[in-house]
């Protein structure tokens, strides 16, 4: 059963050290079909998918600044037959400590008509989805994936969600043709998910559901997933993959009141941001989405980050008593 649910804007912090999963920017993949003629057997980076043309997953040239990509065309009606989904098995096991998931992508929105999603979505071993993230051709906006049990219902059932924001400043509707950066995290030991995208990172805080934890990604996909009353053709694609195990470095001992008391503008930015303090600055760190550190230095109160590549970063800033993370878009 596919359902969505609204939602208000909810902010949250995660500071990343990482264990890279999947690694993908299609760049090593040959120009054309990206999975074989038969159906079911592994084509190019050991993808396959199970419905469809080989004409529907393509590797595609959409700009020069992106390179290789993947493109993905649905099916004109509505069922699991019209869906065009690409697999592929993750067979990286995390290390003791790394039990929360981050994932990175771009996502093209394409002709962005009909009623369905542009995705990736991460799997268990009994091929149900952990987590994902996409772009919904209806609304036209971000949408999260996660898996959630619904508390109030007799037996407590588990459902595999699309979360869609209704209020809040990211409440943002992208264009047709469009590259939108996004990410997402699932912490295995509480269950808590986080979505993200160029205007802000957002959860589904309802008390009538709790987020299922303990689960284990075997096998990811890529592709649109039509939804109901699905009419026509999309064709989308997906860019600069990245999944990781990381660890909760990040404690409650190094959250403390003090978050509120720093600040960091503008957000998404281009050239400078601004860190603003109430206690002095002992160091700044910025993380990559692969958990890689990145050059940032400190002078006066800005950090250039013009030679940064799009996408989201962690600024770690530590001071005399206290070490938080916040989440930047470079645009």
């Amino acid at each position: 059963m596919k359902k969505i649910i609204g939602l208000v804007l909810i902010n949250l912090s995660v500071l990343s050290f990482s264990q890279v999963m999947v690694n993908d920017n299609f760049n090593s993949l040959t120009l054309g079909n990206l999975v074989p003629n038969t159906m079911g057997s592994l084509g190019q980076n050991s993808y396959f998918a199970n419905n469809g043309l080989v004409s529907d997953y393509q590797v595609v040239v959409i700009d020069a600044a992106h390179g290789n990509s993947a493109q993905f065309t649905n099916g004109i009606g509505n069922t699991d037959n019209d869906d065009r989904l690409a697999f592929k098995a993750i067979t990286v096991v995390a290390d003791p400590g790394n039990n929360i998931i981050r994932g990175s992508l771009e996502i093209f929105t394409g002709n962005n008509d009909g009623n369905g999603i542009i995705e990736c979505v991460l799997y268990d071993s009994n091929k149900v989805g952990i987590i994902g993230i996409g772009y919904n051709y209806t609304s036209k906006k971000i949408v999260g994936r996660g898996r959630y049990a619904f508390i109030s219902a007799p037996g407590n059932p588990t459902s595999f969600v699309t979360i869609e924001r209704v209020s809040g400043p990211g409440n943002t509707a992208y264009p047709a043709n469009t590259w939108v950066p996004v990410s997402f995290t699932y912490d295995k030991t509480t269950g808590a998910y986080e979505w993200t995208n160029p205007q802000g990172s957002f959860n589904y805080p309802d008390p009538s559901v709790v987020a299922v934890a303990g689960l284990t990604p075997t096998q990811y996909s890529l592709g649109s997933n039509v939804l109901s009353d699905n009419s026509v053709t999309n064709t989308a694609a997906i860019d600069n993959l990245v999944l990781t195990y990381t660890n909760t470095t990040l404690g409650t001992n190094e959250v403390s009141s003090t978050t509120n008391d720093i600040s960091i503008y503008p957000n998404p930015v281009a050239d400078f941001i601004t860190v603003k303090s109430k206690k002095e600055i002992k160091s700044i760190e910025i993380y990559d989405s692969s958990g890689r550190k990145v050059s940032g230095n400190l002078n006066e109160n800005k950090i250039n980050v013009k030679s940064l590549l799009q996408g989201t970063y962690l600024i770690t800033i530590e001071t005399k008593n206290d070490k938080i993370s916040k989440k930047f878009i470079k645009k």
